[in-house]
């Protein structure tokens, strides 16, 4: 008890501090102290090293493993700030530190009448990226970060604080508290919603090539997908320097197998962690296990995918 009081006072005491120093600054300190986020979990930073190794090992040199490993605490560390100034970025702000390629992808997706999800991992800039589209383009995506994401569509829970909705009042998009219908109806009205898919846990899984392995991803968006004729759009983004990121936005998929719109899009996730390995914070989550058809990847922490 004593030590989760401690914990609280000193995460309070924290969020109280880069709130009153303000967001640039706040993103400074988590860049240059990330070494102590490092420190803490020098576990998670070996996993973090040991399957980018496992991952793409014939492309990285160790030297380069562990650059990388310390690159993505670093992210992991600015998007604690990210989350804690989430509502307070505004729009000059989100034009002038984010960049888009591909943003006619949306478009052309919406032009099919059926919605579209906006399909991403969790990086160190996902965050900013759906605030900084929210606030800088008319694409106000309804977006669901989940811990319980089953394929009998039972219901679903946000990450976040309530009081994140206020970022509907403030002209961004709104952050649904309630179950899947809220996903089924945004997509009904021709809406994009926005899912991490390695934040859902789920009773189905889908075994797809990734790396020198495969991984199982939950089926779970592919089967909405699937159901409602939205198109799935890759989402990924990166950080450039400092504050600044890229967001870069994929061809639409339009499901018909769920297996192969699966595939497609871990295809195109695996070609951008090829370039931005740094831009994934599970990998501080991923294990490999042994299986009758070889080595395959699960996403740890209760199967959170």
């Amino acid at each position: 008890m004593i030590k989760i009081l401690f914990y609280f006072f000193y995460f309070y005491s924290l969020r109280v501090c880069l709130r009153l120093i303000g967001y640039n600054k706040s993103i400074y300190l988590a860049e240059r102290f990330s070494f102590v986020l490092a420190f803490l979990f020098h576990n998670k930073l070996n996993l973090i090293h040991n399957n980018l190794a496992a991952c793409f090992g014939n492309f990285l040199s160790s030297k380069d493993i562990k650059a990388i490993s310390e690159k993505i605490m670093k992210n992991i560390a600015k998007n604690s700030v990210n989350l804690l100034f989430f509502d307070k970025i505004p729009r000059n702000k989100c034009a002038s530190i984010s960049s888009f390629s591909g943003i006619e992808n949306i478009e052309q997706a919406i032009n099919r009448g059926k919605g579209a999800i906006l399909l991403s991992g969790h990086s160190g800039s996902i965050i900013l990226a759906l605030h900084s589209l929210g606030m800088t383009t008319n694409y106000k995506p309804h977006v669901y970060i989940s811990q319980n994401f089953n394929t009998n569509m039972t219901a679903l829970n946000h990450l976040f604080a309530q009081k994140t909705v206020s970022l509907y009042r403030a002209g961004s998009f709104k952050i649904y508290q309630n179950d899947l219908k809220g996903i089924f109806a945004a997509l009904k009205a021709n809406r994009i919603v926005g899912i991490a898919f390695d934040a859902v846990k789920a009773k189905k899984f889908l075994k797809i090539p990734f790396g020198k392995y495969k991984i199982l991803i939950s089926e779970g968006p592919f089967q909405i997908a699937k159901r409602t004729g939205a198109s799935i759009i890759p989402f990924f983004s990166s950080y450039l320097n400092g504050q600044n990121i890229e967001v870069i936005i994929g061809e639409p998929i339009n499901v018909v197998d769920i297996h192969e719109a699966a595939s497609c899009f871990m295809g195109e996730f695996e070609s951008f962690l090829l370039t931005h390995p740094q831009d994934w914070g599970a990998w501080a989550r991923l294990t490999l296990k042994n299986s009758s058809e070889g080595p395959v990847f699960e996403l740890i922490g209760g199967r959170l995918i």
